[in-house]
């Protein structure tokens, strides 16, 4: 049986590998160089750099980090982590999965047996007024 401690130390540390390669990438730098305790800013990042950031860990873990928190509460790669780690645990799926996708409930035309539909021919348009 694995315990929950377990599961949260490796999502964790899965969490801050893929953003420190996230980061590493941007800033074009080895990810072995990231100082996790170092703000964004001392480490290069401007704010183009923050909001490519921001929008690939949106996609990948579909959290959402206003721009504003990387210049002041979520500007280390901890901080950023910690952050994503809250958020998963708070939604309702794990991190990258999708929602599954509801159909939404069909008009009650659609649900009737299809109808025949004899095209019909449109007169030519009338261009003698030009």
């Amino acid at each position: 049986m694995v315990n929950s401690v377990e599961v949260n130390s490796e999502l964790m540390n899965s969490i801050n590998n893929e953003v420190k390669q996230i980061v590493a990438n941007l800033l074009q730098i080895d990810v072995n160089e990231l100082e996790v305790d170092t703000p964004f800013l001392e480490m290069g990042a401007d704010s183009l750099v923050l909001m490519e950031a921001i929008n690939n860990i949106q996609d990948r873990f579909h959290v959402k980090i206003p721009i504003r928190d990387l210049f002041g509460e979520l500007g280390t790669l901890n901080a950023v982590v910690d952050y994503i780690v809250k958020q998963q645990a708070n939604s309702a799926f794990a991190p990258g999965e999708q929602p599954e996708a509801k159909q939404a409930p069909l008009h009650a035309m659609a649900e009737q047996t299809p109808q025949s539909f004899v095209p019909i021919q449109v007169a030519e348009p009338d261009h003698s007024y030009l």
